[in-house]
């Protein structure tokens, strides 16, 4: 780990010295890297959710395109909810600025967890956890589910039957259908 450590480390330094907002896609890395790695007593420069990047520049003042389309719900990553607890805020507003409708359900885990939920003696627990949180607000959901987090959208694929996308890639889908 240290090691590992020390080379992303060097990479993102190199990134930010270049001086442009550095965005962490998946919650989880960006989670790691705020917890484990300071815990582990290793500095990274800053890396912004993609939430917390727009709406930073909501508060600028730039005005974000208007996207067509119905409602969308997102679910939040549960690390990412527990540990920033203003993320679905975040999204509700960034969705507003685009002029979509959108419903953020308060769940738990969705029971992937990293790769607990892909080894097959936890399936059973997974599946439980799944069901317990997710489950019912994802069959409530509609066609259009998005989840920040990648081991979210591989659990509902898997016990919801639901293809949920991030919801960067919902957005540019909606905005590439306006034009």
């Amino acid at each position: 780990f240290d090691r590992m450590a020390v080379r992303l480390g060097a990479a993102l330094e190199l990134g930010a010295a270049r001086g442009v907002p550095m965005i962490g896609v998946d919650p989880a890395f960006v989670m790691a890297l705020r917890q484990d790695y300071a815990k582990a007593g290793h500095r990274v420069p800053v890396l912004q959710s993609p939430q917390e990047f727009l709406c930073a520049e909501l508060a600028r003042g730039v005005t974000l395109p208007q996207a067509p389309g119905g409602r969308l719900t997102l679910f939040a990553h549960c690390t990412e909810a527990t540990a920033e607890p203003a993320t679905r805020a975040q999204w509700t507003r960034i969705a507003t600025a685009l002029g979509l409708g959108i419903d953020t359900p308060a769940t738990g885990c969705c029971g992937m967890a990293g790769m607990f939920g892909h080894k097959t003696r936890h399936q059973t627990i997974s599946r439980k956890l799944y069901d317990m949180s997710w489950a019912a607000p994802v069959t409530a959901a509609g066609p259009e589910v998005a989840a920040t987090g990648y081991s979210c959208r591989c659990q509902t694929a898997r016990f919801g039957a639901v293809t949920a996308r991030h919801p960067l890639g919902l957005i540019a889908d909606r905005l590439g259908q306006g034009g």
